[in-house]
């Protein structure tokens, strides 16, 4: 398998996709990207907005994210 990550930091990029590639690829992975950028989609996590938290604690959920 082949990650290939742009040479800029993106918000496409993040922890999760890489962790994605590494757990999928079958046999092994190879990354194509620069330290800095790689750095940048290990510190950057996405965050899942799915209302599941709200829907099950109400409005005080929203302050337990921070």
């Amino acid at each position: 398998a082949l990650l290939v990550l742009p040479p800029e930091p993106t918000p496409v990029a993040t922890r999760e996709l890489v962790y994605t590639a590494l757990t999928r690829a079958r046999a092994h992975l190879t990354v194509w990207a620069t330290e800095g950028a790689l750095g940048a989609a290990l510190q950057n996590r996405s965050q899942r907005d799915s209302g599941l938290a709200v829907a099950l604690w109400g409005e005080q959920a929203l302050s337990l994210r921070a």
